[in-house]
């Protein structure tokens, strides 16, 4: 049977509905990988933040007379203590992150060497996260 011009003219609704179909897969996908990539970018701006309080507050710690450093930074005190600004937040500058609190412990003390831990937990999106870094001092 030989088909003419007036049958081949114009889209039937299964192509349209198969492109409409093709078309919000596509559009899904895109979407899916900007919400990712979002994510991803606020988490990386998050850790940075909370690395650059964690260098900060080392910094501070190596400057830092050995003799001073168990009554300038309280082991296992959150934000060094009371006060308003707490002292670490004049350290770091004002805290940045959501519920960020700075902790530094003391893992090893000896009589000329003292192992410091200095850790920083925040809140992200409903999830704690923690950073921490170690270092020593010795009394030289």
């Amino acid at each position: 049977m030989k088909m003419t011009a007036r049958h081949q003219r114009g889209n039937t609704l299964i192509e349209l509905l198969v492109s409409l179909f093709v078309l919000v897969t596509a559009s899904s996908g895109l979407l899916l990988m900007y919400l990712s990539g979002n994510l991803l970018s606020e988490q990386a701006r998050q850790e940075r933040i909370a690395y650059e309080d964690l260098r900060d507050m080392m910094e501070r710690i190596q400057a830092t007379a050995f003799t001073a450093i168990a009554g300038n930074f309280p082991a296992g005190v959150a934000n060094g203590g009371g006060g308003n600004p707490t002292p670490y937040a004049r350290i770091v500058g004002t805290y940045v992150l959501p519920n960020e609190t700075i902790t530094v412990t003391y893992p090893a003390i000896a009589a000329d060497r003292r192992e410091i831990l200095v850790t920083v937990t925040w809140t992200q999106r409903t999830r704690a996260r923690a950073a921490s870094l170690l270092t020593v001092r010795t009394n030289m």
